[in-house]
């Protein structure tokens, strides 16, 4: 198939494709063609594609030259020379391919490059040769057998591809050029196999050669078939496979395409709307818009019969919306049928809408069903105007009040659903069509919504009329009648209902931007301030309202002596509501921002200390207040500071103006005398040093620290202490603090828990009140990452031996220690209660996460895809032990010394130490209640389960505790109350019931004989039945 030239052609075509400058020579092609050098010829097609595949603006002059020579060769090459090579290709080179095909046998690479180089080398005869004969037998016979060949062949998957492609562009080319008179007959196999390649094929190919946008091309074709033959319904098939595949819809012309199919056959278009309504229920809100413009196209380009199919199709899809058994339904069918209501200006769309929706929706908006005429209410709005373009002024007239009354009917519905539908639709309409609407239907509308702005059985109904005003307001002409009733919404800020206050917030948002409307007009700025703070835990409304004072309180394009005093008159104006804006600021705006205001903050700090400035009037709690500030803006931007390297200049911005020197000297300023306001100083600076300080090689703030710890004894405020726990966590320096803890609780535990005394000024032992102090303060933050496990454990196990030194001491030594140190020794009991429960909390945390990855990879039917967290969760045994002994303390302790004797403590303090322990056997029972509850969430309860067995535990002791009191203790019947009430609610689980109805009983029954014994001392505490609460629903 080769001549012994091959090798030189080969050459000189290979430096075509890389060649821009140089023209190849003119010979190349007539040479290739009289050689039969079907390798040669190869190359050469290659390069003229790789150029011609260009854009235009992007050839050069020389790449412009070189196509222009080639295209004078194809047009000088000799006519017998073609005659010749056509003929020597058939028989010589594909007829043993086409054997081979008919055996079934793969073809060989070499054979594949044959059949796309003969393809491409005929479609270029096709396209450029102008004396090309279209009448060529020889060649038809070529292109047919080509064809006949495209489905069948075989071999490596991308030469194959390749000379199928080549086929195709062969026979695609024959019929846009209408070469022959049989072309029909060369699109059979092209067809479906543009069809499968298009969805093989990803919509980023080069748009102008997407295989849909060429299948698009000869349409035409389809309607040379018949498609009521069986031989049709595999390419049937094929089509319909392309509307299950969302990805085709990027194509280029597939919409197109597929809207084209429709008029095929009135079948197969049935066929396809069967396809796409089974897709309905379970495809994404943008697939089913695309459904919509299949439909939408497909009714444009139709015309008589095949219009009027779509049309009924439409019809049913209206019906079907109408009477849709699910909300998630209707949305869907809505989808796909908004784009007919958005294009209603298209010519003679509008009227087809009202030719297809009147007869279903004037009958369904007054349906019985409440679901039936809320669709068809959101249908009409969507549709509105529903007219005949055609009508007269009178019919048009009449057919818009009926809508307008229809609108009253539903703004007045029974159904709180419908009436928010209502509020949605006469909004959109009054927007949209204010400047046409009659002065009476304004008059009618805007009251009407104003009255349910205050609807008391219905949220969402007020909800909706925020939302519906927002988009009333987005048309100028309204502004004016709305401004002066914009006002009496004011007490809607106050709503109860979050979602209500979030959309008004979400109003004064959209106001605030329209020219000649404040919306502190409509709400004073006092009441949204007192709103931020009420509502600093809601992110939604919280930040709304950030965002409505952030060019008031934090201008960015002002001077930094405007942003400082902006900032001082919301610290006077409202302090809370300051701290609640500058902490989550940076929500919307930059960190950079937020750093600098830090800066000029600190240094206006430290400009009110420096002597003879105008600053130092300024009261101390102002400066305390800035200095809180200041920890606000910080703590909102550590995170990014310190895991974000591009915010490195932020870091050294803020290390330049925040110096050592300097808050060690305000440190100074606030240490004496130690009063409140002074301790709340020093918790902001240490806030923000744990931001802007650095554990250096001097170690000068976290010396500092330590130092000031171990000064500090009970009387210390913990607000200080909080401040310097913050810094050691952002530090990591934990560790540290760890050791002198363990160390101070084992020495107390040693020293017999009795008050210790300094042995000199360099003893650096902590206070034991210190240390609990800081334990409590860190496991209040023990989700952070930075606090390890295992100091949490090690500080739960020092804490659960101290605990249970104290209770196997004998009751008089006790009682002894407990006179001279009552209040180490609850915060003891306290610590160690909330450290307890904690642990519990974070192990079932724990093990929640690892079965959470377990499930991941778990069979469905497997005993972990069942399984529930409060089955892992252990009740804290600890706690009840805990109540058990306080119940045994509180009665000697109760009854008072029994003869006079010398006593470190007045009557009042004893009194005072005994209440505290009284709240705190209130606050364990609180706890191991809860963990109770939770491991009781497990359904079915075992009778071993841990929870039941430490519920007939707590019932039985309290129960003893009630039948062997001597003297009353109202927190001992008060709690037995409460506790005996739990029981009962819980026990209303059947299984629950069977097992705990003996403890309950015997608790009611002690508690009945505890109100015989002290029936006045009851009757003060006020005992009456408790009822069961019902939550409302969320």
């Amino acid at each position: 198939m080769t001549s012994p030239s091959d090798d030189t052609e080969r050459k000189t075509s290979d430096e075509i494709p890389n060649s821009h400058t140089l023209h190849p020579p003119r010979e190349s092609l007539s040479l290739c063609i009289q050689t039969k050098s079907l390798n040669s010829l190869n190359d050469l097609m290659k390069s003229y594609q790789q150029k011609l595949s260009l854009p235009e603006r992007r050839r050069s002059h020389a790449l412009r030259a070189q196509l222009s020579d080639f295209h004078e060769q194809i047009d000088a090459l000799p006519r017998a020379l073609l005659n010749d090579f056509i003929p020597f290709s058939r028989q010589c080179i594909l007829d043993p391919i086409f054997e081979l095909l008919r055996a079934k046998s793969e073809l060989s690479a070499e054979q594949l490059t044959c059949i796309e180089t003969i393809s491409r080398f005929c479609t270029l005869l096709l396209t450029e040769y102008k004396d090309f004969p279209r009448d060529n037998e020889a060649f038809f016979q070529l292109a047919q057998s080509l064809h006949d060949t495209l489905l069948s062949i075989q071999g490596p998957t991308g030469l194959k591809l390749a000379a199928q492609d080549a086929i195709s562009v062969l026979c695609e080319t024959c019929w846009h050029l209408n070469a022959f008179e049989a072309a029909q007959t060369l699109v059979t196999q092209v067809l479906p196999f543009l069809i499968v390649r298009s969805h093989e094929c990803s919509s980023i190919r080069t748009q102008s050669s997407h295989f849909m946008r060429r299948l698009y091309a000869i349409r035409e074709a389809f309607l040379q078939l018949d498609f009521q033959h069986e031989s049709c319904s595999l390419l049937k098939t094929i089509l319909l496979r392309s509307y299950l595949q969302p990805k085709i819809f990027r194509a280029p012309d597939a919409i197109s395409f597929m809207a084209f199919l429709f008029e095929i056959d009135t079948t197969f278009a049935d066929d396809i709307d069967q396809t796409i309504r089974n897709q309905i229920p379970d495809q994404r809100k943008s697939v089913l818009r695309k459904y919509g413009s299949i439909y939408f196209k497909g009714w444009i380009a139709s015309k008589d019969q095949c219009r009027q199919k779509i049309e009924d199709y439409l019809q049913r899809y209206i019906h079907e919306a109408v009477h849709a058994a699910s909300a998630d339904l209707f949305y869907a069918l809505r989808s796909l049928l908004l784009i007919f209501f958005e294009n209603k200006r298209h010519e003679g769309i509008e009227r087809m809408l009202y030719k297809i929706c009147s007869p279903i929706l004037w009958r369904a908006v007054r349906a019985a069903n409440d679901p039936v005429r809320r669709q068809a209410a959101v249908l009409i709005f969507d549709n509105f105007p529903i007219r005949d373009p055609d009508f007269n002024n009178e019919m048009m007239d009449q057919i818009l009040q009926k809508q307008f009354d229809i609108a009253e009917m539903l703004l007045l519905d029974s159904n709180p659903l419908i009436r928010v539908a209502g509020i949605l639709g006469v909004s959109k309409i009054l927007s949209v069509y204010w400047d046409l609407l009659p002065e009476t239907a304004i008059q009618l509308f805007i009251p009407k919504l104003f009255q349910l702005a205050n609807d008391k059985s219905s949220s969402a109904v007020r909800a909706a009329f925020f939302d519906g005003l927002r988009v009333v307001l987005e048309n100028h002409l309204t502004h004016g009648i709305l401004k002066p009733l914009l006002p009496q919404l004011a007490p809607l800020i106050n709503d109860h209902n979050d979602r209500v206050r979030s959309e008004f917030v979400l109003l004064l948002l959209r106001v605030k931007s329209i020219r000649n409307l404040h919306f502190y007009d409509i709400v004073s700025i006092e009441h949204l301030l007192h709103r931020m703070v009420l509502d600093s835990g809601r992110k939604l409304i919280r930040n709304n309202l950030i965002l409505l004072f952030l060019n008031s309180y934090f201008p960015l394009n002002t001077s930094g002596a405007s942003q400082v005093a902006r900032c001082l008159a919301l610290i006077v104006k409202d302090p809370e509501a300051a701290l609640v804006f500058y902490r989550r600021v940076v929500v919307h705006t930059s960190v950079s921002s937020v750093c600098k205001l830090s800066a000029l903050l600190f240094q206006w700090i430290l400009s009110a200390y420096e002597p003879e400035t105008h600053l130092n009037d300024v009261s101390v709690s102002t400066r305390i207040l800035v200095l809180h500030v200041i920890g606000k803006l910080l703590q909102s931007v550590s995170i990014q500071l310190q895991s974000d390297p591009k915010f490195k200049e932020c870091v050294s911005f803020l290390q330049t103006h925040f110096k050592t020197e300097e808050l060690l000297s305000l440190l100074k300023a606030f240490e004496e005398p130690p009063t409140d306001s002074n301790a709340e100083g020093l918790c902001a600076i240490w806030h923000l040093i744990a931001v802007v300080g650095t554990v250096g090689s001097d170690r000068v703030f976290l010396e500092k620290m330590l130092s000031d710890l171990v000064r500090m004894d009970g009387s210390s405020s913990t607000s200080v202490l909080d401040g310097m726990v913050e810094c050691l966590i952002q530090w990591k320096q934990l560790d540290v603090l760890g050791a002198r803890l363990e160390d101070c609780l084992n020495r107390w535990r040693l020293n017999h828990f009795r008050p210790q005394k300094r042995s000199s000024s360099v003893d650096l032992a902590l206070h034991p009140l210190v240390a609990l102090s800081v334990i409590e303060l860190l496991f209040d933050r023990v989700k952070n990452p930075a606090i390890s496990r295992d100091l949490c454990g090690e500080l739960d196990s020092r804490l659960e031996k101290c605990t249970e030194q104290l209770m196997e001491m004998k009751m008089e030594a006790f009682y002894a220690l407990f006179e001279q140190n009552a209040q180490s020794i609850v915060k003891l009991l306290e610590v160690d209660s909330k450290v307890c429960f904690s642990m519990a909390v974070n192990a079932i945390h724990d093990q929640a996460q690892r079965l959470n990855e377990a499930r991941k990879t778990a069979p469905a039917n497997d005993q972990v895809s069942t399984l529930q967290p409060a089955s892992l969760f252990l009740p804290p045994k600890r706690l009840h032990n805990l109540i058990q002994w306080i119940l045994k303390l509180l009665p000697p302790l109760s009854a008072g010394p029994k003869k006079k004797r010398k006593r470190s403590s007045t009557e009042s303090q004893r009194t005072k130490s005994l209440q505290s322990l009284r709240n705190l056997l209130t606050s364990i029972l609180l706890l191991l209640m809860e963990s109770i509850v939770f491991g009781l969430e497990v359904k079915p309860v075992e009778n071993e389960a841990e929870s039941v067995r430490l519920l007939q535990a707590l019932l039985s002791e309290w129960a003893r505790a009630l039948e062997s009191m001597e003297v009353f203790d109202h927190i001992v019947v008060y709690l037995g109350h409460h506790l005996l009430f739990s029981a009962k609610t819980l026990s209303e689980d059947p299984s629950v019931n069977d097992i705990m109805s003996e403890c309950v009983e015997n608790l009611d029954l002690s508690l009945k004989k505890a109100i015989k014994a002290f029936p006045k001392e009851c009757d003060s505490i006020n005992l009456k039945p408790l009822q069961k609460i019902d939550r409302p629903s969320r």
